[in-house]
């Protein structure tokens, strides 16, 4: 079993009376929530306190319901966080551009609508590196990758080879800039100032410029 899901059997008492007072008005029984509610409540909860802290409890807490309630739509911690990163890729795959018609072009928008979505919700992006695999959208997206650098004239033989390789780029990119940001940013800031070259100078006088950079060195890599 993964460290994501360990947590689920760790929280301890003190960490879940911090969502008591929303727990004890139990509100199932004046509204109906549907399975969207609890993941769209699940990524506010991941964005603001880090997926390894959730647990059904805690998720419930949150949403003002009984923990059982959350239990009626995932069997497990595993499987709520299965459906997070459906629909992160969900998004991803749906707002990618369907009018463009070169291959290297559609490559590169799938990569920056990746990195898009990994900015907004770094946890559940961190989830799918570790996650089963078996999203039906990840599948789709993979294939069509794979489809595109054919298209490029990239030898079926070494299709898997430009695949990890354009993959590692760019969610490795993500994970670097995007895991607790902003303090990555500032910590990153240091380290160019250390540098104590003029170029790096330059760029470590704050935190925008060292994003800027970071956005600039991904968009160029591709």
């Amino acid at each position: 079993m993964s460290r994501l899901f360990e947590a689920e059997s760790k929280t301890s008492d003190v960490f879940w009376d911090r969502f008591r007072p929303y727990y004890d008005e139990d509100i199932t029984t004046r509204k109906n929530l549907r399975k969207a509610d609890y993941i769209a409540a699940a990524f506010a909860f991941v964005d603001a306190n880090g997926i390894e802290v959730m647990t059904m409890r805690s998720l419930g807490a949150h949403m003002g319901v009984d923990p059982t309630a959350v239990y009626r739509h995932f069997l497990t911690k595993e499987d709520l966080v299965n459906a997070l990163v459906d629909q992160f890729l969900q998004t991803i795959y749906s707002s990618l551009n369907t009018k463009l018609k070169d291959p290297r072009t559609r490559i590169i928008d799938r990569a920056m609508c990746t990195r898009r979505e990994f900015e907004k919700h770094p946890d559940v992006g961190v989830a799918l590196v570790f996650g089963n695999g078996q999203s039906w959208t990840g599948l789709t997206l993979s294939r069509d990758i794979a489809d595109d650098l054919a298209s490029l004239g990239v030898p079926a033989k070494s299709i898997p080879v430009a695949y990890q390789m354009l993959e590692g780029f760019v969610i490795g990119s993500c994970c670097q800039d995007f895991i607790r940001s902003p303090e990555n940013f500032a910590i990153r800031r240091l380290r160019y100032r250390a540098i104590d070259r003029p170029a790096f100078d330059a760029i470590s006088k704050n935190e925008s410029s060292v994003r800027k950079v970071a956005n600039t060195a991904f968009s160029d890599g591709l």
